[in-house]
């Protein structure tokens, strides 16, 4: 577990993680899709793939934990059912959850409620998925990254090169156009968090560079993007 300066993007702390039996990390050591902090009792809550006696196929169908930030414990919550790649609270600490285009055990590309007691998953809506294939002829949107703005009541979600705002009341989904055309960059973005003075940070996942970048909402419907700073771990 990571804390970063947002104004830097400097690592400024490392918590190695630790989880007790019978649940146990995967051959390559803890695997996380997701953070979000419950604004009603700010525990800690993620997504990891592990594996147990009361876990079948952990790499798909994922857990709910939480995180203890100061010592690194993680406690396992319950099965997910599904290979979901974001979570996020709401204001009044409603979890929501958003299930990757590979998902084959519950319905791809959607948006779920879940259970912060157990984990269980409550389909939503479908979320948006861009209909392009690359080279091998697979969907680009493998991944759907939340957030949610506590000004607005709106979901923030990113996927491939689209960025849009969530109502929950009438249940569709806003395109937000950045200026710049440049989202492609982030198609594999690693997560987004909600900032009330810099509005979303983001990271894009893979490669080498693991930067960190702002989108400010201009309107309800625009958006600028700016590059903070590359950062001293690798980002997932």
């Amino acid at each position: 577990l990571n804390i970063v300066d947002k104004t830097t993007a400097a690592t400024v702390n490392t918590i190695p993680l630790s989880i007790s039996l019978p649940h146990a990390f995967g051959p390559n050591g803890p695997g996380f899709n997701g953070l979000a902090t419950d604004p009603t009792t700010g525990a800690l809550y993620g997504i990891a793939r592990l594996s147990g006696p009361d876990i079948v196929d952990g790499n798909e169908n994922r857990s709910l934990v939480t995180i203890n930030p100061v010592t690194g414990q993680v406690t396992f919550v319950g099965s997910m059912g599904g290979a979901f790649s974001s979570i996020v609270f709401d204001a009044a600490g409603r979890l929501y959850g958003s299930t990757g285009t590979g998902d084959t055990l519950l319905r791809a590309d959607a948006l779920y409620t879940v259970d912060k007691g157990t984990g269980v998953a409550t389909y939503v809506m479908d979320l948006y998925l861009d209909p392009s294939v690359d080279n091998n002829g697979d969907p680009r949107g493998r991944a759907h990254n939340l957030a949610f703005n506590t000004d607005t009541g709106f979901l923030y979600h990113l996927t491939f090169n689209r960025f849009s705002q969530i109502d929950l009341v009438l249940l569709t989904e806003i395109p937000v156009i950045v200026p710049q055309n440049n989202l492609r960059h982030h198609r594999a973005s690693s997560g987004i968090v909600y900032d009330a003075v810099d509005d979303l940070f983001l990271t894009p996942a893979g490669g080498p560079d693991n930067e960190l970048w702002t989108l400010t909402l201009t309107s309800a419907t625009t958006a600028d993007r700016r590059f903070v700073d590359y950062m001293g771990h690798k980002t997932r």
